[in-house]
């Protein structure tokens, strides 16, 4: 909260909530409106322990992540064997395409499963752009087969 009421700038916010001590562990997803302006930062209370960033020009114009951490020390694939929703996700985004992405298309993506499985808790579409927002409360009734 403090980040977004001190006004800070995109790069600001992410030096503030890579920075600031926090009670817990978290991830920070923090979209701005220019490009490459896209991080998601891994968080323990006193330290980042990973970041991917959006890089358009290499290719990466998508970030996301699922509940596991990611990077050295991770699980293979990012998740554990019971939880693999990361690569399903990549592969639906990367079919997509960019060209081809908007709010629906992205819920259509989040809605695939097993990205859309069990542990599923809330799904969320931003567009800090133009301050659109589909965030939600999920559900996938059992047995919600992958």
């Amino acid at each position: 909260r403090n980040a977004l009421a001190a006004g800070y700038s995109w790069a600001d916010a992410v030096k503030y909530l890579s920075s600031v001590r926090l009670p817990s562990d978290v991830y920070f997803t923090i979209s701005g409106v220019s490009k490459n302006e896209g991080i998601i930062v891994a968080r323990a209370a006193d330290s980042v322990f990973n970041t991917t960033a959006l890089d358009v020009d290499s290719g990466k114009w998508w970030v996301g992540v699922t509940n596991y951490p990611w990077g050295p020390g991770a699980p293979p694939n990012g998740s554990p064997w019971f939880d693999q929703r990361y690569i399903p996700l990549m592969d639906h985004l990367e079919h997509l395409g960019h060209a081809n992405v908007n709010m629906d298309a992205a819920w259509d993506v989040l809605s695939i499963k097993p990205t859309f499985n069990l542990q599923t808790v809330t799904s969320n579409v931003i567009v800090a752009a133009n301050g659109t927002l589909h965030s939600a409360s999920r559900w996938c009734p059992w047995p919600c087969a992958q």
